[in-house]
């Protein structure tokens, strides 16, 4: 019954065509990212991030699939490579995963000492919706990134290219050495995922964005200058 409706990930559309069958009334809801980079190169960072409230369940299950199933293959390639959990709200069952290469680094003040110092973010995510905040905010600081497709999902990100996207716990291995240990292959992946961060995620993109979603629910102004201004 509602004149629009707005998400950010396109497979939740497909999702909510299925039950309405319609589409017309369905917007992607922009995101805006302030591409900030970064100023910490390759061989002064160390370690593996993931970051994540832990009231929400996924964050939960990914990092008990990320200890549990592959911090034991990753310890035989890269030995004393630490895995630092940051989040706020971590469950007493964390207690369990501390080690010397499991930190669990709790709430964070400033994201900034997250980008700055691990050299790989993780999100390896099993589920969720939307579009993951966590993701985009790694984009923006250039920070190369292992995920699942559950975390790729809605953010452009290509595997190979701008992330490694994978899945079993091998894959997930291989990626991470890949990334660790190659400065070239991670400056490459850093600037692509910087570059999709500036193109598809700026303020002028996001103003386009919801310049379409509200002419589509007719409340779009006649002077289009006008209406950017008041979206600024």
């Amino acid at each position: 019954q509602v004149d629009g409706i707005l998400s950010y990930n396109p497979t939740e559309h497909a999702v909510i065509v299925s039950h309405n069958l319609k589409g017309d009334n369905l917007f992607i809801c922009p995101w805006v990212l302030d591409g900030r980079g970064h100023h910490t190169p390759f061989e002064a960072r160390s370690g593996l991030a993931f970051l994540g409230g832990y009231r929400h369940t996924p964050n939960v299950e990914a990092v008990k699939f990320f200890v549990e199933q592959v911090m034991p293959l990753l310890r035989k390639r890269l030995p004393g490579v630490a895995f630092h959990i940051y989040g706020s709200h971590m469950p007493d069952s964390f207690k369990e995963y501390e080690a010397e290469d499991v930190i669990l680094e709790g709430f964070v003040e400033n994201l900034d000492d997250v980008f700055e110092s691990a050299r790989i973010m993780v999100a390896p995510l099993l589920s969720g919706a939307g579009i993951k905040g966590k993701v985009l905010e790694g984009m923006s600081a250039g920070v190369p990134q292992v995920l699942t497709p559950v975390a790729a999902e809605a953010t452009g990100l290509t595997h190979g290219v701008s992330a490694m996207v994978v899945e079993s716990p091998q894959a997930w291995v291989d990626a991470i050495v890949e990334l660790y240990t190659d400065a070239q292959r991670w400056q490459q992946m850093s600037e692509n995922a910087l570059s999709l961060a500036r193109s598809n995620y700026s303020f002028e993109h996001g103003i386009k964005g919801m310049a379409k979603a509200l002419e589509g629910v007719g409340v779009y102004p006649p002077n289009r200058k006008k209406a950017l201004v008041s979206l600024d």
